[in-house]
């Protein structure tokens, strides 16, 4: 038997989730739904709960731990004063076995997953815990000892977590006054700064065994939902299907149904553009997680993601280096040589000319190339959608241009240079880490195609998730950015909106 558990945000009671929850058909899962931390059978708090107490005396009241075996205490979950609001579990499934656990939930119902996978890591460590937790919200105003953010901060010695999933909000905590489905008095008393204070979202440090996928999607407030701009729940309700197939509980008809609903959720409002992210500098912090990092897990369903609030671009009102000239404006950075190079090429650009358009295509790919790392790359990345709209119009596919994009960052020896980075701190190599430095040389010298490298990186993760190399972190991400790009020029992708520049 495998249990999914909705864990509600504050002043929820279950039933938001149902709606989408429509993609489990198996009897051997069974659904319980536990209200918000302001219930009273929950924390009776909603300002401040204390979600570990909680977590403790729910795993305990509601599972029996007998050696190897998880089982619930009881049939009647509603009357163990749990908050158990609704579940379908009948009087015969107390006595099955619990074969895994899906832990779910938003905003402290989030925080509370890892609470609650915290306790059975204590009583039954042998089960495995997926956990997907949508805009996890702690809610204290300072990460002090004691503080929901604190306690679950640290979760890397939880080996019982196989996958993970946290989607992020990309807060600012800007509330929009002319919105008429705020009330004036959120807006009010939730200023900015208050947004800020204690509604930081938090990202718990792993265990390398368990797979984490990041998913941050633009939405500005905990409290404001604007037109085209992602609720989140779609997104849980996606992560949920895709771990439960993993498990065949779920089946891929109904995974790749709930994608599709994740992604409707940019143009659901008819006649509206999608929303855009906020640019970095306009972000709140996160608990465990940079603003830099958090904008490399940008959800891959938003049809533009690296256009940021600000950088779209009106090819009827303004030409590229008019556009180029308004983010330089805006720009702290003095530019550098290859900057002024590449504004050069911009100015050359006809957007009407294939060639012309190209030269800047590759231009802009050797820019990022070779300055990863620089606080202009988001208006470079920005440029380059630009130009591959352009491109798209000159009937090139989108998978040809990714691919060149992968071939020129091969060519500027990309991946090695990221490699050596990486390795740049670490005196004493493993055995297996020569093998895998030996494999990106290999690769540059083009010895190695770009999937038997990917194979090579695998290779090394997979021997090294019961290791604490404080290299892991670094290689996993460096891993999906080559598997993403081969993934990127190899398939024939959906294009994307081309600027329609009626060039026939």
């Amino acid at each position: 038997m495998h249990l999914v558990i909705n864990f509600c945000g504050t002043g929820d009671n279950g039933s938001g989730f149902l709606d989408g929850y429509d993609y489990v058909h198996s009897e051997q899962v069974k659904t319980l739904f536990v209200e918000g931390c302001d219930k009273e059978e929950v924390c009776d708090a909603a300002i401040f709960p204390d979600l570990k107490n909680f977590a403790q005396r729910f795993a305990q009241g509601v599972f029996s731990a007998e050696g190897e075996n998880l089982r619930l205490t009881t049939h009647d979950l509603h009357n163990l004063a749990m908050g158990i609001s609704r579940a379908n579990v009948n009087a015969g499934d107390v006595a099955k076995s619990i074969t895994g656990i899906t832990l779910c939930g938003y905003s402290r119902g989030a925080v509370t997953c890892f609470e609650v996978a915290k306790v059975l890591k204590e009583i039954a460590p042998s089960i495995p815990i997926d956990i997907v937790a949508d805009q996890p919200v702690p809610g204290n105003i300072f990460q002090v000892p004691g503080a929901n953010a604190n306690s679950i901060a640290d979760c890397s010695k939880l080996d019982n977590l196989e996958n993970v999933s946290v989607i992020l909000g990309a807060y600012t905590g800007q509330l929009y006054m002319d919105d008429s489905n705020i009330p004036t008095r959120i807006a009010t008393q939730l200023g900015r700064f208050v947004h800020r204070a204690a509604f930081s979202q938090v990202v718990p440090k792993l265990s390398n065994k368990t797979n984490r996928d990041l998913i941050v999607i633009p939405r500005e407030s905990h409290h404001q939902l604007l037109a085209n701009m992602p609720v989140g729940a779609e997104h849980l309700h996606m992560q949920i299907a895709k771990y439960l197939s993993l498990k065949g509980l779920v089946s891929t008809e109904a995974l790749d149904r709930k994608t599709r609903e994740a992604g409707r959720t940019y143009t659901r409002d008819y006649g509206k553009s999608v929303y855009p992210y906020p640019q970095v500098n306009k972000l709140q912090s996160f608990f465990g997680l940079s603003k830099k990092e958090a904008y490399q897990h940008l959800d891959k369903l938003h049809p533009s993601a690296l256009l940021k609030k600000g950088m779209e671009w009106d090819f009827r009102a303004e030409n590229l280096a008019e556009w180029w000239e308004r983010q330089e404006r805006n720009s702290p950075i003095i530019a550098s040589g290859f900057t002024q190079h590449l504004a050069v090429i911009i100015r050359q650009t006809d957007i009407y000319d294939a060639n012309s358009l190209m030269t800047l295509y590759r231009t802009a790919n050797n820019w990022l190339a070779y300055k990863p790392d620089s606080k202009r790359s988001y208006q470079v990345e920005a440029l380059r959608e630009h130009v591959f709209g352009c491109l798209l119009d000159h009937k090139y596919s989108a998978s040809d241009l990714h691919r060149i994009t992968l071939d020129q960052f091969h060519e500027d020896s990309y991946f090695l240079k990221q490699w050596n980075r990486i390795m740049n701190s670490s005196f004493v190599k493993t055995e297996a880490t020569k093998i895998l430095g030996d494999a990106f040389v290999k690769h540059d010298q083009r010895e190695l195609s770009h999937s038997e490298l990917l194979g090579k990186i695998n290779d090394w993760i997979e021997g090294k998730k019961a290791s604490h190399s404080s290299r892991f972190q670094e290689i996993v991400k460096l891993r999906d950015q080559l598997q993403d790009m081969i993934s990127d020029a190899s398939l024939d992708l959906d294009q994307p909106l081309s600027l329609n520049l009626s060039l026939w």
